[in-house]
């Protein structure tokens, strides 16, 4: 399987939760950044996800196709630059990875410019600009997943979050899209010592109709 469905996949981790993912960020020494993340697949959004993998793979039953395995995550993690990697996949659709950027400055966080790393302070940024790049990074297959749902943000569109929502519910039901709009993804940025930690709540609905850059930062 390619490595840019294993990216594309982590993305729409994201999207299909009704348990918030949870990532945290912590630089240590030596320029590396221990970065932690869980979150739970919904019921719904599991068999959503599934048919549209299903759909783009040209699955004839989407039921039995498997969503991620400890080990595909793992390679997830490793291929985005990740090294000393913890995975796991629970049978109820929980995923947990967590690993150690070695070099920021070289790493694809980095190279979209996500991530941003100094002496004293760590800064996380997203922006119409940033999710375009990451968009164009990948191949047919990849963009196929995204297109799906018409990220207003990757359309080039100007759309209200509940502009989205309505198109959203039009194709794929309201419950499946006000479970993707009203969800909430959680970035802890955490100083080196542990000592100070910069608590970060993102509605996705937001992130998928952006159109303006949005920055936070923790200084230490």
């Amino acid at each position: 399987m390619k490595r840019i469905f294993f990216c594309a996949f982590i993305l729409f981790s994201l999207f299909f939760v009704s348990c918030s993912p949870k990532i945290s960020i912590q630089p240590k020494t030596d320029n590396q950044i221990f970065i932690s993340f869980s979150t739970n697949f919904s019921n719904k959004g599991t068999k959503a996800l599934k048919e549209i993998i299903g759909a783009v793979g040209d699955s004839e039953n989407s039921e039995k196709v498997e969503l991620l395995s400890s080990k595909e995550l793992k390679l997830i993690l490793e291929n985005i630059g990740l090294q000393n990697v913890i995975s796991s996949v629970s049978k109820e659709n929980s995923i947990n990875g967590s690993g150690y950027l070695q070099n920021i400055n070289s790493n694809f966080f980095n190279k979209i410019g996500i991530l941003n790393l100094t002496n004293s302070s760590i800064t996380f940024s997203l922006t119409p600009s940033k999710i375009q790049q990451f968009y164009d990074s990948l191949d047919e297959e990849g963009q196929g997943y995204l297109d799906l749902l018409m990220i207003p943000c990757l359309t080039g569109e100007t759309s209200t979050v509940t502009e989205y929502q309505e198109l959203l519910s039009s194709i794929y039901g309201k419950e499946l899209a006000d479970e993707i709009i009203n969800g909430k993804m959680y970035i802890n940025l955490i100083s080196p010592d542990g000592s100070k930690t910069n608590k970060i709540q993102i509605n996705l609905g937001e992130i998928f109709t952006l159109s303006s850059d949005k920055t936070w930062s923790l200084n230490w």
